[in-house]
């Protein structure tokens, strides 16, 4: 989380806090007989309940809807509008209405980091009517109530007040709302760029050792093909002079060029393995990287030990995919956990993918389905993609293992 969700988290707390220690200090200092103030206060003065027992009740009240604003304002549930978050928010609204209206507030800025703007817009205005609600309730159970002397009003004519009070708690709680969009907006831009910013690094790993490996296959090739089949040559030449002459020392000398040819030859036949064989690309920790970097979701990852015969290209095609699979996952499944596993059966190296999301009845390929579909097909492989409403995706990648021999 951002500076400014955390800011927002703490004051909240401090805030429900606050007002919990004033609900004490307010019955200390209460005068006797003194007029219940909430509507929780409220029922519990018709149903004979001591006065002390209702002030705990209300304090409780505020610090458990502190308690389920940071459960709902978590990492993990931040713009995601799930059931869970939904009926914490409906026992917040509640407690709102009850215990302290001025906790509706606080609940029309948190609804932005949950809601889409129309349901939120919704959601406020349905809520800003609650306290009017609560009043009118509050004036039929005990004829009063400060907001009617206030306009000097009697219970026949509560219309007026009320709608003014109407009028003035939307106004408020929109204004609310607004502030919550651009604190939601401000957290939006640091998850976006959390993601970003791991796909980035994941892709510059994926990159850098592609890089190095095309660059080592690049001088293993040219070595053989320029210097190896030179000293060959060079070799086969110093043979035949050696048969044409029959002098003594020149022969002696030839002999020692051909040993040094053929002890160069060797060297540079070693190079040439050892560049082909030597390193391999990173794929688990590009992939470890980049999940680290997706808000709310869980990669569970497993990628068989034995990997890493497959090609500098095969390897970024692997890396593209499981990035597709997991930007999917985060963006529109709704998932929560996804596994990935990476591993090699006989001429094939295979990823398998499933997260726990809503799932579809019917599996549309867009760009990102089509472009994995693609770089399958490019190197010889075969995707297939299966899901079904409420079990989430499954997504299967077939790759032909092509070891490249020195």
């Amino acid at each position: 989380m951002n500076g400014l969700m955390k800011t927002i988290r703490y004051s909240v707390v401090g805030a429900c806090s606050v007002s919990a220690a004033f609900e004490l200090i307010e019955f200390a200092y209460r005068r006797p007989g003194g007029s219940a103030g909430t509507l929780l206060e409220v029922f519990c003065a018709q149903a004979g309940i001591p006065v002390a027992v209702a002030i705990a009740l209300n304090t409780v009240a505020i610090l458990a809807f502190a308690m389920l604003f940071l459960r709902v304002t978590r990492r993990d549930r931040l713009f995601r509008p799930e059931r869970a978050a939904l009926a914490m928010m409906a026992v917040q609204a509640l407690i709102g209405t009850v215990a302290s209206m001025e906790l509706l507030l606080i609940l029309a800025i948190e609804v932005a980091f949950v809601l889409p703007l129309r349901r939120a817009v919704v959601w406020v205005m349905a809520q800003s009517l609650l306290p009017v609600g609560a009043v009118a309730l509050q004036v039929q159970m005990t004829g009063t109530h400060p907001l009617m002397a206030l306009f000097d009003a009697r219970i026949g004519r509560a219309w007026i007040p009320m709608a003014l009070m109407a009028v003035t708690m939307q106004i408020w709680h929109l204004m609310a709302l607004a502030l919550g969009f651009l604190a939601a907006g401000a957290e939006r831009q640091a998850l976006e760029l959390r993601r970003i910013n791991a796909e980035l690094r994941a892709t510059q790993m994926v990159q850098a050792d592609t890089a190095r490996l095309a660059e080592r296959l690049s001088i293993s090739r040219e070595l053989h093909d320029s210097s190896g089949h030179y000293l060959a040559a060079l070799s086969l030449n110093l043979r035949l002079m050696r048969r044409i002459d029959d002098r003594a020392e020149l022969a002696q000398k030839t002999d020692e060029c051909l040993h040094m040819v053929q002890q160069l030859l060797g060297d540079v036949r070693g190079v040439v393995r050892d560049l082909r064989t030597v390193g391999e690309v990173d794929l688990r920790s590009a992939l470890e990287t980049m999940s680290e970097g997706i808000p709310g979701l869980r990669v569970h990852l497993k990628i068989d030990a034995q990997l890493g015969g497959e090609t500098p290209i095969q390897a970024h095609a692997l890396f593209r995919c499981c990035q597709e699979i997991l930007t999917n996952a985060a963006r529109h499944s709704g998932a929560r956990n996804i596994w990935i596993e990476i591993g090699t059966s006989p001429g094939c190296v295979r990823l398998l993918a499933r997260d726990d999301g809503e799932g579809a009845s019917e599996v549309i390929f867009g760009n990102g389905l089509k472009g994995m579909a693609e770089r399958a097909s490019e190197l010889g492989g075969l995707i297939e993609v299966h899901s079904r409403r409420g079990e989430g995706f499954r997504v299967s990648l077939t790759l032909p293992l092509r070891r490249s021999a020195a």
